[in-house]
């Protein structure tokens, strides 16, 4: 027990003034004349849950009675302050409540008394510090900042925009139809010499930038890989702006550390990782791809690569990575530049008839590269390709690294989270045994843009591979259990914004039959439109949907059976190019081309939620009507 001493004398005296409070017969809150404390606008408010012990209805009820502690205590010089004090300002109170409750249950019936304060971070310290007074002193506004009333203002002004865009956002024109120069005339103007109030701010934005924006959150975006960004995700930027957290220091944000922890720990368990698995969250699968790639060089290169890099006279040939020549995705190459690897370096070994990776073939170029005298690094397996959704076969390509000592990435920002669809189980089958992931919560989780992660098996390696000091980083003698987990050392970034609160918002909103519902979604509409291109004579199977993306061919019934005339195939090339611009222009979906073993196709990611079955009924009629039309042209 903690002695009562001089120090605590204005806590109890606080405690006491709350045990005056009496409760209604309604069970809302009041307090009696000595216990009313005028509350002070901005100061830190204690509540004492008081849990009546008399009927049933009195303790299910458990009024919540208000104190300001600050106005109290400040008359005895008093005030709050900081975290460092936290665990002793708690105590000091909780010891003086159980104090009261000793010496005033007799007078009052109380069951329970619980400490909670509306800033967790707020703590009781020494005397000493001016009488706040009544009221904070004012103080004049930094440039940018707006006053209180402004704020609450302009913040309803802001949420009512925000609202009125989501409720349009279904039947809004997808790609507005204008040209780069007419975009940039629109913005041409100097800055302004005196600055612009937040409320012309806003007219603007709904004026002429809103306007001339993709609504990517569309039902009826199908382009790219573009997730439908989670409403919850706007209150999670908001909120992470509104505290202006670097997520990169512990000290920077205790709690930002601890959530980016949480959220990567939890999509560890959902692909199965083991509790030495560590991560980073980063701006989307190009840097997490990039970041697996510099991981897997300073693990597995012949000599220390942290000092001399690429640079030393130690290497002896060229470090090499591998990934299937149709569907590896473009990101890889990008990785493989930025570490200086050299795009040269990316291998493309041939892909089997269902666009995986064909094992057999990898191991036959990693033996001839090897026995040219170069030095086979990593094989990128795709978890979900760009084009059509392929699995690469995670078992198999994890014995063969084990074999050859390789590092095994699982690219998987496309596909990575069907991993929590037990449908799935068999086609992952080796997703754990993988040294790293990346996964793109962006795409198909909804989270709002940038939100990427990095994944890795045994977590160490990755603070290994990044870890740098400084005397201004980190205090002499600190380590990481002194101080928490500083996430610039375990990534490229060192200044980082605090998306993981926006994953770990989206992810709790959700919940796991949420998150499953959502993923189901896209794999449901893919398998609707599947059905489509397969009933209608002039339209080409191209694969079987595997996730939610999918690719298929306009391939009018008279030209069937010449596909492979030259002729023939450039104007089905131009055919289906045309129907894809038609809709687009249209301004009813964003969809786009690519190509499918070296020919044009019509390529649709559906990773919306917000997709219906209606969404892709009226886009595939499009298309259809589109194609007819440039046909007959």
């Amino acid at each position: 027990m903690i002695s009562i001493t001089e120090d605590m004398q204005a806590v109890i005296a606080a405690a006491h003034l709350c045990f005056a409070a009496t409760v209604s017969a309604e069970g809302r809150p009041s307090l009696s004349p000595e216990g009313t404390i005028r509350v002070w606008d901005g100061g830190h408010l204690f509540f004492l849950d008081i849990a009546s012990s008399g009927t049933r209805a009195n303790l299910e009820r458990q009024p919540w009675i208000e104190l300001n502690v600050v106005e109290a205590l400040s008359r005895r010089g008093y005030r709050f302050a900081g975290r460092a004090e936290l665990l002793r300002g708690g105590a000091v109170f909780a010891e003086a409540t159980r104090r009261v409750v000793a010496e005033e249950g007799a007078r009052y019936p109380v069951a329970a008394v619980v400490l909670v304060t509306v800033e967790a971070a707020t703590a009781l310290v020494s005397p000493g510090y001016p009488h706040p007074g009544a009221e904070p002193a004012a103080r004049a506004l930094c440039p940018g900042d707006l006053g209180p009333a402004e704020l609450r203002r302009a913040g309803t002004e802001l949420f009512a925009t925000i609202a009125d865009y989501h409720a349009r956002l279904a039947e809004r024109v997808v790609l507005p139809a204008v040209t780069p120069a007419a975009v940039a005339a629109r913005f041409a103007e100097p800055l302004p010499e005196q600055g612009i109030g937040i409320a012309e701010q806003l007219a603007d934005w709904r004026e002429r930038v809103e306007p001339l924006l993709t609504a990517v959150g569309s039902p009826r975006h199908f382009g790219f890989v573009n997730g439908s960004g989670a409403q919850v995700g706007i209150f999670a930027d908001a909120l992470a702006a509104s505290v202006n957290t670097n997520a990169g220091g512990w000290r920077l944000g205790p709690a930002a550390a601890e959530i980016e922890r949480q959220a990567l720990r939890w999509l560890a368990d959902l692909v199965g990782y083991p509790a030495t698995a560590g991560g980073i969250v980063l701006t989307g699968g190009t840097m997490a791809n990039t970041t697996a790639m510099l991981t897997a060089l300073r693990h597995l290169a012949p000599y220390d690569s942290t000092p001399t890099g690429l640079q030393s006279s130690e290497r002896r040939g060229r470090f090499l990575v591998y990934m299937s020549d149709h569907e590896g995705h473009i990101s890889v190459t990008r990785a493989a530049d930025t570490i200086n690897l050299g795009r040269e370096a990316v291998r493309r070994v041939p892909s089997r008839a269902d666009f995986t990776l064909d094992p057999a073939a990898l191991a036959r170029a990693i033996r001839a590269d090897r026995e040219a005298g170069d030095l086979p690094l990593a094989v990128v397996a795709q978890i979900g390709s760009i084009n059509v959704g392929a699995i690469d076969p995670l078992d198999e390509l994890a014995d063969l690294c084990a074999a050859e000592g390789l590092w095994l990435h699982g690219d998987g920002a496309c596909g990575l989270f069907a991993a929590a669809l037990p449908e799935f189980a068999g086609r992952l089958r080796g997703l754990s045994r993988a040294d790293s992931l990346a996964g793109d919560p962006h795409k198909w989780l909804g989270v709002p843009y940038d939100c990427g992660v990095l994944l890795v098996r045994e977590g160490e390696r990755l603070r290994r591979a990044f870890s740098i000091s400084a005397p201004y980083l980190r205090a002499d003698g600190e380590s990481e259990e002194d101080q928490g987990r500083n996430y610039l050392e375990y990534g490229p970034e060192m200044s980082r914004g605090w998306r993981a609160l926006k994953l770990w918002m989206t992810l709790r909103a959700l919940g796991g039959s949420g998150l499953r519902d959502a993923l189901t979604n896209g794999i449901e509409m893919a398998r609707h439109l599947h059905g489509l291109v397969r009933a209608h004579p002039d339209f080409a199977v191209l694969h079987e949907p595997v996730l939610y993306l999918y690719c298929f061919r306009c391939v009018p019934r008279a030209l069937a059976a010449r596909v492979e005339e030259p002729a023939v195939a450039a104007e089905l090339d131009r055919l289906n190019q045309a129907a894809v611009d038609r809709v687009q222009a249209s301004g009813l979906a964003f969809l786009m081309s690519t190509r499918i073993h070296g020919r044009v196709a019509i390529r649709l990611s559906i990773c919306s939620q917000r997709t219906t079955i209606d969404d892709i009924d009226r886009t595939f009629t499009a298309l259809a009507a589109a194609a007819a039309a440039s046909h007959a042209h």
